[in-house]
């Protein structure tokens, strides 16, 4: 017959026994304030507290025997005293027998202070004292035939500062001491091999920790610990998902032996460590192990590790540098985000073919970075979202297809950037919120952009190849350039002109509208009359009269080309020239022409630039745009 209580039993019988001549006889007996099961088999006698019989206030003491000596106390019965809050103390006779403490004996017993036990207990059940905030220590080394501290035997005990235990235990269970917030040193009997799951998690006090005997550590053994050294034993080869996380007074990690592994957020926000703590034998490191270091200031990882980990050292808001002593093939998801980086060189190794999702998010001292040869695929998402400091980006040597959403968003540092010919997809505010931004320059065809490729970019010009194909005047809303040979502006499209002086904007225009209003471009036309629209480059509308290159003469007849002012403010990205020739088709664009001028005058202006000596018959004029920075 199996017996269980789970709330504490009240019982009110006096006696009552059930006797079967030759055959086990069972009884409830009750020796108040307590009632015990006893049971008698003709060769042993013994009995089993299961509980008050009322309300318990005050002290227990568990005697020896009941019924006249006849039968042994042996065990205390699961729940038996569960949420007795009334209960301060329990002590065991001096010659106890009990050897069994059920499961959850005295779970609740909040005014539980002080425990008293015996050499005879070998066992003491789960969650035993799951919850009994008053008490203060408990010496286990008495009962030296226990061999197991079970799941949450004190779980939960806030006031506990001191355990000591028998070196007979070898095995303990999961959240055996979980949040014991006032337990600050725990040596664990090197006869335990493992220590489970969340074992020591939240022990805020626990300063200091051996576990010599430890092959194994649960997830979260010691996190939220108050550990400010640990050593790993040399037996001990993961370090297992969690273990110190959140030890925010973690100084130290030492290492006895070679570990191979270190879990995922094994040392998550150890806020106090300043060196990085691996061992040269690791050959892995699970993602988010190191995030939210915030003092370290450097990190070298070991030759056998070969993979930066998603989020592996986001947070770690004072880290500089990061080396690796062997060869780096992936480098994860948030790997770097939110660290004080000023420069990284990505992985060349060819299994390493994408920048991955907010590989660099936040990091606002990155301020130079290369994409190698390797990438093919694409710079992923937010992959450097938000690097504030980012003046330099070296694309063009990648093969990478794609810039994807927010890729470069927030970048306000950045002024210019080179696609590589492989680049054919543009997501989502890929350069999005870069108010520096001004050249934007593809090496290859046009790709498919997002409408919202450049919101918040306002300054944005796209320069493309002569020969490549694909482009019209806008790209997502931004115009275009096109660049001869030389990497001069040999073409302008006036959707360009017009956007940049303030004749007409892009703002609020759909699509649609903005192809018709700039779809009409012809070729220079040889013979304009003066005061005509002088085109330039072959990619400017006949509409466009009067309102671009004009030719006048001032009060002294001194021939004058007038042009609208571009607007400085805008970027100092290009340098204008006025040139000549007497012949369109020559190629020679040599008429001298002198006192070009670039005033930082209003949208509305004109710049002035006079041809020197008397006006050939035939004479035409264009704009030389040549970049800067």
């Amino acid at each position: 017959m199996k017996v269980a209580w789970t709330t504490p039993a009240v019982f009110t019988l006096g006696s009552l026994l059930w006797v079967t001549p030759g055959r086990a006889s069972i009884a409830l007996y009750t020796n108040s304030p307590c009632v015990y099961l006893i049971t008698s088999n003709g060769l042993s006698q013994a009995a089993t507290l299961l509980g008050p019989t009322g309300s318990v206030s005050g002290s227990l003491s568990v005697p020896l025997y009941v019924k006249s000596s006849l039968f042994n106390v042996t065990a205390i019965a699961p729940g038996a005293f569960k949420d007795c809050v009334g209960l301060t103390a329990l002590t065991l006779d001096a010659s106890s027998k009990v050897k069994s403490i059920g499961a959850g004996a005295f779970w609740g017993c909040t005014n539980l202070s002080l425990v008293t036990l015996r050499d005879s207990v070998t066992d003491l059940g789960a969650s035993v004292f799951l919850g009994c905030a008053a008490l203060t220590n408990v010496n286990l080394s008495v009962a030296t035939g226990l061999t197991a501290v079970a799941e949450q035997t004190f779980c939960g005990c806030s006031a506990l500062a001191s355990v000591t235990f028998p070196s007979s235990v070898t095995n303990l269970g999961d959240s055996a001491f979980r949040n014991c917030s006032a337990l600050s040193a725990i040596a664990v009997p090197p006869g335990v091999s493992t220590l489970p799951a969340a074992a020591f998690q939240g022990c805020r006090k626990l300063a200091s920790a051996t576990f010599s005997g430890a092959t194994l550590l649960g997830d979260n053994t010691f996190a939220s610990a108050g550990l400010t050294a640990v050593t790993i034993p040399s037996n001990l080869t993961n370090i297992a998902q969690g273990a110190f996380a959140d030890c925010t007074n973690l100084i130290a990690v030492t290492y006895a032996g070679s570990p191979a592994t270190i879990g995922s957020g094994a040392f998550k926000n150890c806020s106090a460590l300043t060196n990085l703590p691996v061992a040269a034998s690791l050959t892995d490191i699970a993602s988010t192990a190191f995030d939210g270091c915030v003092r370290l200031t450097s990190a070298t990882l070991p030759s056998g590790v070969r993979d930066i980990a998603n989020n592996l050292f986001e947070n770690c808001t004072a880290l500089v540098s990061v080396a690796a002593a062997g060869t780096v093939t992936n480098v994860g998801e948030f790997a770097f985000a939110n660290t004080a980086l000023t420069v990284y060189s990505l992985p060349t190794d060819s299994h390493y073919r994408s920048v991955d999702t907010g590989t660099f998010y936040g990091c606002s001292r990155l301020a130079s970075v290369t994409v190698p040869t390797n990438v093919v695929n694409a710079v992923k998402a937010e992959a450097f979202a938000y690097c504030t400091s980012l003046v330099n980006v070296s694309l063009t040597n990648s093969h990478a297809e794609a810039v994807n959403a927010r890729a470069f968003y927030g970048c306000t540092a950045l002024k210019r950037i080179a696609l590589p010919p492989a680049v054919k997809e543009l997501g989502s505010e890929a350069f999005g919120a870069a108010p520096a931004l001004t050249n934007v320059t593809s090496l290859g065809n046009a790709p498919t952009a997002d409408v919202a490729a450049f919101a918040g970019s306002t300054n944005v010009f796209v320069f493309y190849c002569k020969g490549s194909s694909g482009w019209g005047n806008l790209l997502a809303c931004r115009p275009t350039v096109m660049l001869g040979s030389s990497g001069s502006v040999e073409a302008l499209s006036f959707a360009a002109w017009a956007v940049k002086s303030g004749l007409s904007t892009a703002t609020g225009l759909s699509d649609a509208t903005l192809a018709t209003l700039f779809e009409a471009e012809s070729s220079s036309v040889a013979g304009l009359a003066n005061g005509e629209v002088y085109a330039f480059g072959g990619n400017l509308t006949t509409r466009d009269r009067a309102s671009l290159l004009q030719m006048v003469f001032d009060s002294d007849g001194t021939p004058i080309v007038e042009t609208p002012a571009l607007d400085n403010g805008a970027g100092s990205f290009v340098t204008v020239a006025v040139e000549g020739t007497t012949d369109l088709k020559s190629g020679r664009w040599d008429l001298t022409v002198s006192e070009v001028t670039l005033p930082d005058a209003t949208r509305a202006g004109y710049t002035p630039a006079k041809v020197n000596g008397a006006l050939p018959g035939t004479a035409f004029f264009r704009l030389k745009i040549a970049l800067g920075e």
